[in-house]
């Protein structure tokens, strides 16, 4: 397991023990700044839902730790959702359009523009958050895990690593999540 320390500038991630070896290393540091996102995340700690190329540690129902370069994606797969409503525009752009009557009174047309809508903002939101909408995630996550119950997922901006996916030791998920995200709102 890991232990978490916040200082005014970092999040610094600690191993202990043979952790340590399981992890191919003692501690992972990371400014607040480059923090996006922190939450309880049990899914993803669970090898069953990644499709990764390993550089650490995966025995069942002991230890998941190391590096994992995310094949189908890490966090957000901007690039999936900007298809499927794309896809739903198409689809509703292929009905054939007739003359509004009071049996007809212009769904299609109303369909289309809730997914226009949807579409831009999206494209807004992804803007916001700093989410390039071409971004497929792919990319590298960090992994400390023994009880994928009790893990946090902390998605990373501007770092070698996407995500790191950690079980703390000491706190429950939901306190150590919440003291991350304390710091990260105290620094911006």
């Amino acid at each position: 397991m890991a232990t978490i320390t916040l200082t005014e500038t970092d999040l610094i991630i600690e191993m202990h023990g043979i952790d340590k070896f399981w992890a191919l290393r003692s501690t992972l540091s990371v400014p607040l700044v480059h923090i996006r996102e922190v939450e309880v995340r049990p899914k993803d700690a669970r090898p069953a839902n990644m499709k990764a190329l390993r550089v650490g540690t995966y025995v069942p129902g002991y230890v998941l730790a190391g590096y994992y370069y995310m094949i189908e994606g890490v966090g957000v797969n901007a690039t999936a959702v900007f298809e499927s409503l794309e896809q739903a525009q198409h689809a509703i752009e292929a009905w054939p359009q007739g003359k509004a009557t009071p049996r007809d009174p212009g769904h299609r047309d109303q369909a289309l523009e809730h997914v226009k809508h949807a579409i831009d903002a999206m494209r807004a939101a992804a803007q916001e958050a700093g989410v390039d909408p071409s971004d497929r995630g792919k990319g590298w996550a960090f992994y400390e895990v023994h009880d994928a119950d009790k893990t946090i997922g902390i998605d990373l901006a501007g770092e070698r690593i996407r995500r790191a996916v950690i079980e703390i030791e000491g706190q429950t998920p939901e306190q150590a999540a919440e003291a991350i995200r304390a710091a990260v709102r105290a620094k911006r």
